[in-house]
């Protein structure tokens, strides 16, 4: 993720032809990067429905050991992420819901994803909207590994930060999985006795 002022010195180009470029011919919008979740009404009654449904599921035993989450997250060589001057550049398509996935999902793993889903999805289950309390990746993974990550000396090269990343992720064990796991079983009590309200908190 770059800036339009770097993208205009990286190629040569004024900033102006690349703002032309990413509105008018991508037709690309930029989204200021918002680090709230607000949840709706509505919001609350789809958090319920969710976790009685996976906690439903997760009475078979086999059910867990089978899911697998996705997420990204953001690392730089500084540690930092300057939130003011950051624009996401996209088609306006939510994230992890661009038609390709969603036709991937439906085609390769009919009625064993979860995800946002429309109506012609054939998903296990939907996914509520503006749950990162939900997601492992959020409530523990990215910590950890930026944890590991960002020990003085900070990693100088890209290099060095991919290692440092791949090494953090191969230090997570079966154990910590299991406690992951715990911990996401938690979550989906607390937030059914919250009525479906964020818990970000926790």
């Amino acid at each position: 993720m770059k800036s339009t002022r770097s993208a205009s010195r990286e190629l040569g180009l004024s900033h102006t032809t690349v703002w032309h470029v990413l509105r008018r011919r991508l037709v690309y919008k930029p989204y200021h990067l918002q680090l709230v979740q607000a949840l709706r009404a509505n919001g609350k009654v789809k958090h319920v429905e969710f976790c009685d449904r996976m906690l439903k599921n997760m009475e078979d035993e086999l059910f867990l050991p089978r899911v697998i989450f996705s997420d990204e997250a953001t690392f730089h060589l500084s540690g930092k992420v300057n939130r003011h001057n950051v624009r996401t550049w996209g088609d306006g398509a939510p994230p992890h819901w661009h038609l390709n996935v969603q036709r991937f999902l439906n085609e390769s793993l009919p009625q064993r994803w979860i995800g946002r889903m429309g109506s012609e999805d054939l998903a296990l289950q939907f996914w509520p909207p503006r749950s990162p309390d939900l997601t492992p990746c959020d409530f523990f993974l990215w910590g950890f590994v930026k944890d590991a990550v960002y020990v003085p000396p900070l990693p100088t090269n890209l290099n060095g930060l991919r290692n440092r990343i791949t090494a953090a992720v191969n230090s997570v064990t079966q154990d910590i999985c299991h406690r992951v796991w715990d911990e996401f079983s938690y979550r989906l009590d607390v937030i059914h006795a919250a009525g479906g309200g964020n818990i970000e908190h926790l």
